[in-house]
């Protein structure tokens, strides 16, 4: 690197390729490419060079040593004076002759030392971070920690509440594996694994990883390939794959290789093919999907929206209901502020009595209430409108309709009335499973419990007295009654609810692509890239050739083509 002055003001200095220096405001920029050190040490050795001191004057004002003439001729430069090192600072020299450092030349060995010093640091630390970046053992410890890590988001339910946690992770002698319990969960924030710092980390590590290896490896490689050159006879028989034709003719063989798919150039009786370009640039878009998914992935950890909410038939809720949150940003979409009504839930049964499907009519109302959409759900069948889409997950019973028939006088003689349910789970009151439960009363004082309605699905329920005696069980719209404690009750209907997940994520489209993109790239990578050379010599063909995979193939196809060769 030589050092110069091009043109720029006194103030500027600057080396090629290398870092520049202003006197003015005294910054120091320092560009891409080699520099810094080279050029600094180029600077120091021009300061320290022994200065020409001119004893005649030029005739044409120019301290060119030899100027050159308008002929074109170099004209001889008088005598010339140089000075030491030693004479410039000895004492003795007379004062015109001495050249004493200026505080502008301090300056400049200030400048340099800074250059120094700072530049080295900052190539010091790109190639260590370049060589941490592309280390293959590091790169398989971050996707192993991306893995556990997706593996415990997977195994904990994640973003629920603090209760749900303590019930099913207790601390103490209960605990899950003999340690974990709710508050390693929350402390270590594996409640929301993939919104965490953590796994935010180890991705944009692997990213960070990918690009390096891009820009280090899979971009030269690809410059290689691109650049294709002729090779004499002495070069192809060092190749792999290496064989002499007599009298073979290198048009012969270019033709041959065209027809089976290569692109040929001939050049003074050379010949160079290749084809499989595309696989060269595979791996580079591979790495560039594998980012995108992650991309995806982290938009929707971050401005995502998720929630669930039950929603009783014949009622409505609006869509933002449903959304809560699951990172820092909140991007509600466009359908967010529609309303949501229920028209209808139903459940379809197999003949064994085990459920088929759950299924939802939902409708999507606007504020005067006209229905813009309506659509009937089903589990993996959902409901997509503008960027919020609804999905079929749980159900529950919320009321019982009976018409009931008192001779008494605690009642009219004929009432219709919808009771809501309670539900009893995981073994509350002695109860194992999902089990839904009322009570009608049949008195005026408090002190009556009343008729018990229990229901463990839509098919039917079972009725007990006051005492606690099994009644009977009959099925919601037989019209059969039933007597309990001189009351007569028709089971009319029992009212389902319908568990409808709400979920908004900004990064699927991201996602998609990415992954549409790893499959296409994968399948293109596997596809070869062969390169044959060929020379005509003493009346002979020589041809050789290499590939990057799948050399077995590689030669039998060169091979055949040899074999065909007039």
């Amino acid at each position: 690197q030589r050092f110069t002055r091009r043109g720029h003001p006194s103030n500027m200095l600057r080396w090629n390729g290398g870092a520049k220096l202003d006197r003015t405001s005294k910054k120091i920029t320092t560009s891409t490419g080699r520099r810094t050190m080279q050029a600094v040490h180029a600077r120091r050795e021009a300061w320290h060079r022994p200065k020409i001191v001119h004893t005649a004057p030029r005739r044409d004002g120019r301290t060119n040593a030899t100027p050159s003439t308008p002929s074109g001729r170099t004209e001889e430069a008088p005598p010339l004076k140089t000075t030491t090192s030693n004479e410039r600072t000895s004492p003795s020299r007379d004062k015109a002759t001495t050249n004493r450092p200026t505080d502008e030349d301090k300056e400049d060995e200030f400048y340099d030392w800074l250059i120094q010093n700072i530049g080295k640091g900052l190539v010091d630390t790109k190639n260590k971070a370049r060589s941490t970046l592309s280390n293959l053992k590091a790169a398989v410890a971050d996707l192993s920690a991306i893995a556990a890590l997706s593996a415990i988001g997977t195994l904990i339910e994640q973003g629920k509440n603090v209760e749900y946690y303590q019930n099913y992770y207790p601390d103490g002698d209960e605990k899950v594996l003999g340690f974990v319990t709710w508050k390693l969960i929350v402390f270590l924030g594996l409640d929301h694994v993939y919104t965490s710092p953590m796994f935010f980390a180890t991705l944009i590590y692997l990213a960070a990883s990918l690009i390096v290896c891009s820009s280090t490896t899979q971009f030269p490689l690809l410059k290689r390939a691109k650049k294709w050159s002729f090779l004499d006879e002495n070069s192809i028989a060092n190749l792999e794959l290496a064989e002499d034709l007599p009298k073979g003719k290198v048009e012969d063989l270019g033709k041959l290789l065209s027809e089976s798919g290569y692109q040929v150039f001939l050049r003074n009786k050379q010949l160079y093919g290749f084809k499989g370009l595309a696989g060269r640039y595979a791996p580079m878009w591979v790495h560039v999907s594998l980012i995108l998914i992650m991309i995806g992935g982290s938009c929707s950890a971050l401005g995502g929206l998720r929630g669930d909410l039950m929603i009783p038939e014949e009622q409505g809720t609006v869509i933002a209901e449903g959304l809560r949150p699951m990172g820092p940003f909140q991007f509600y979409p466009s359908g967010a502020g529609y309303g949501l009504y229920l028209d209808n839930f139903d459940i379809k049964y197999r003949p064994s009595g085990k459920v088929e499907q759950y299924y939802s009519t939902l409708s999507v109302l606007n504020d005067e209430g006209d229905i813009l959409a309506s659509k009937k759900i089903s589990v993996n069948d959902p409901l997509r409108w503008r960027g919020v889409t609804m999905y079929q997950t749980d159900w529950s019973i919320a009321a019982v309709q009976v018409t009931v028939k008192d001779s008494g006088d605690s009642l009219s003689t004929t009432s219709s009335i919808r009771l809501p349910f309670a539900t009893l789970e995981n073994g509350e009151a002695g109860v194992g499973g999902r089990i839904w439960a009322t009570i009608l009363p049949t008195g005026e004082t408090v002190e009556k419990k009343g008729v018990s309605i229990l229901a463990r699905d839509l098919q039917s329920v079972a009725i007990y007295g006051e005492d606690g005696t099994f009644a009977g069980v009959r099925r919601p719209g037989s019209n059969t009654p039933i007597v309990v404690d001189g009351v007569e009750i028709v089971v009319d209907k029992l009212v389902g609810s319908s568990g409808i997940e709400f979920r908004s994520d900004p990064g699927v489209p991201i996602v998609y692509a990415g992954f549409g993109m790893l499959m296409m790239t994968t399948i293109v990578s596997c596809f070869s890239h062969s390169q044959v050379w060929a020379a005509e010599y003493d009346d002979k063909l020589r041809v050789g050739g290499k590939a990057n995979r799948g050399s077995v193939n590689f030669a039998n196809e060169l091979e055949r083509v040899l074999d065909t060769v007039p």
